[in-house]
């Protein structure tokens, strides 16, 4: 027999064999400790609602009880962090088959309560309450083989008890219960639908499987992820925002930003400074004999030189990085929305704008005469082909978006240059006597 009670702290439903009454046991839930009473205390009740998920590291199917769907979760396989958003975006409540033959299941986001088609099980939905991306669950009384299970697993009635743990094996164990049975279930499904349609633009772009994110997210800072993103992005940039995470912030983004641009500004400097010395030693050698060069003071100039130009490089490549992640971003999701492909949140084409800018900063090694040119015209169709694979749009709203937000922003920064140097072209030539 088993003893079954609520934790005197957050009312979790607990069950733990007879023979450990009396002892203390930790809740799975709340990880209050506590004794273990002797007798069952507790009458049998609904189980409790559960979100299914995969870890997004290791791709490992799990569950936890809805009432810890708010706190940070840490993966039993890989120990990767799962915060509450990611569950949210990933998982869903539990769900029934209905007579009807619909999956009729809470959002795990705001408690409405959804229903589908049998066969939409497995894949992924739009809550039309709260517009939440979810899973849609795999029914807990699934019907028998249907056109899409070739081999569904039988029914199984539902213990009056679900998801309940041993409060003393808990003790040492991993908060999150594995689902090796679900796994079978839903392997090999395709993961990107909608529960209703979002939008226009037929042919949508579909992503088969869960999102892996880029290298750098899981491992930034070091340079073999900055470069494996790096490659990943410039040489097979659909793959690479395909795998890219929509959520969790834009910290992560803009330092690959910052790092990228940061690099390339560093190559940059480093051959101005070759040029600068090869100039200043071809000064001093050919200078003409009735004017001649003084060696120390050359140096020196070069040297204070070098140092003016590198801060004022280096600060307005900084600016100039703020300014094409955040600007551009927004000049594109505007033209997303224009368009009606803006199926996710700013926050995803930030990230999107983010990684391309980084990408594109080590393009300096081929000098900046070559690669500014190269990067004014590659940003347009990286940026294009990201939002079309992370928003997952049609060719042609990621097409025209992005002609939208590069016709403001290119207008806005080259008027911006050429009205610059034409008034500075104009206080010249006024202070200037004419010939």
């Amino acid at each position: 027999m088993a003893i079954e009670f609520s934790c005197p702290s957050c009312e979790h439903p607990v069950r733990t064999p007879d023979s450990q009454g009396g002892k203390q046991g930790r809740c799975p839930s709340c990880s209050n400790v506590f004794r273990i009473p002797e007798t069952s205390t507790t009458t049998a009740a609904a189980p409790e609602k559960t979100i299914r998920f995969e870890c997004q590291q290791c791709s490992k199917k799990l569950k936890v009880p809805a009432s810890r769907a708010d706190k940070k979760i840490t993966c039993p396989q890989c120990g990767a962090t799962v915060t509450n958003q990611e569950i949210k975006s990933s998982g869903s409540l539990s769900g029934i088959l209905t007579p009807e033959g619909r999956i009729e299941f809470p959002c795990g986001e705001c408690g409405h309560v959804v229903q589908t088609p049998a066969n939409q099980a497995g894949k992924k939905g739009r809550c039309p309450e709260c517009q939440q991306i979810m899973q849609i669950p795999i029914p807990q009384n699934p019907l028998q083989p249907t056109s899409r299970f070739a081999n569904p697993p039988p029914p199984v009635a539902a213990p009056a008890y679900q998801d309940f743990s041993d409060p003393v094996a808990d003790l040492g164990g991993g908060p999150l219960d594995q689902l090796d049975d679900w796994q079978a279930a839903t392997s090999n499904r395709p993961v990107v639908s909608s529960l209703r349609p979002t939008g226009g633009g037929g042919g949508r772009y579909r992503v088969r499987g869960p999102r892996k994110g880029l290298p750098w997210y899981a491992n930034s800072g070091q340079s073999g992820a900055f470069w494996d993103t790096v490659t990943s992005v410039l040489f097979s940039p659909r793959d690479a925002f395909s795998r890219m995470y929509r959520e969790g912030g834009t910290g992560h983004a803009m330092s690959f930003a910052f790092t990228g641009q940061m690099v390339g500004a560093g190559i940059a400097l480093g051959l101005l400074l070759v040029f600068g010395i090869i100039a200043l030693v071809s000064g001093i050698m050919y200078a003409p004999e009735s004017r001649p060069v003084s060696i120390g003071g050359s140096i020196v100039f070069g040297l204070i030189a070098a140092v003016v130009v590198s801060i004022g490089y280096i600060l307005l490549t900084a600016i100039h990085c703020l300014m094409q992640c955040f600007v551009t971003a927004a000049f594109q999701h505007v033209g997303l929305t224009v368009v009606q492909g803006a199926y996710e949140t700013f926050e995803t084409t930030a990230r999107v704008v983010s990684y391309v800018v980084g990408s594109l900063g080590p393009l300096m090694m081929l000098t900046p005469f070559i690669a500014i040119p190269l990067q004014v015209v590659l940003m347009p169709i990286y940026v294009t082909i990201g939002c079309y694979a992370a928003h997952e749009t049609s060719k042609v709203q990621a097409i025209f978006s992005t002609l939208i937000a590069f016709v403001i922003w290119y207008g806005m920064f080259f008027g911006t240059i050429i009205l610059t140097w034409a008034t500075i072209w104009a206080a010249l030539t006024g202070l200037l006597p004419s010939s």
